[in-house]
């Protein structure tokens, strides 16, 4: 089972650049950018953040602006990193890509694809807005998540796993369906990379 599974391992990879697919609502200047470009940096890897349009954008232009910026630099020396609904516009750009980034990195996985959005309470939904949670719908994990060949890395927090069923589920799929995904469980971590057992696991694995 995940939160019992003892086996976890670290795969370290030196990488050139960090692109970071932001959180909702999160800028260049919030704690959980900065830490992710500070263990970037300290790798000796270039960090750089994508910018969105929370407000007024879809899914579709998150995930188009995640594809763009990776295009500009050669996969291979490319890891791109995604948290909570940030990690699904980065799903849905890598599973465009012809050639994909050498790997990516699920932080937090956000449950808002087509599967997921019939079971999510009220309070997950309603900050959205009705084009946007049309755009979500759109967007089916079954079908989208076998394209994805890269090497992937899952990583969730403990307690988000036990305090969401669909979060839970959709991380659960993601490890199923990903040829080449691995699972990381952040101990006694929430859905915040500030949680001390986030921050061990980004510093082991970033």
């Amino acid at each position: 089972m995940l939160l019992t599974d003892k086996h976890i391992y670290f795969n370290i990879i030196l990488m050139g650049i960090v692109l970071y697919s932001p959180g909702r609502g999160e800028t260049p200047a919030d704690y959980c950018c900065g830490l992710i470009e500070t263990v970037a940096e300290q790798r000796g890897d270039v960090f750089r953040v994508l910018g969105y349009d929370w407000k007024n954008g879809t899914i579709d232009d998150w995930a188009a602006a995640a594809e763009c910026a990776c295009a500009e630099y050669d996969p291979t020396d490319t890891q791109v990193v995604g948290m909570s609904l940030g990690s699904m516009a980065a799903v849905v750009a890598v599973s465009r890509m012809v050639v994909q980034p050498r790997r990516l990195v699920l932080l937090s996985l956000s449950a808002r694809f087509h599967e997921d959005l019939p079971n999510l309470p009220a309070d997950q939904t309603d900050s959205f807005t009705d084009v946007q949670l049309k755009a979500f719908g759109r967007h089916r994990f079954n079908h989208i998540a076998p394209r994805i060949t890269c090497p992937t890395l899952l990583v969730v927090g403990e307690l988000e796993y036990r305090q969401y069923p669909t979060l839970a589920v959709r991380v659960e799929k993601a490890q199923e369906l990903i040829p080449n995904a691995q699972l990381v469980v952040a101990e006694g971590a929430g859905h915040d990379l500030r949680s001390p057992g986030y921050r061990d696991v980004l510093k082991k694995v970033i």
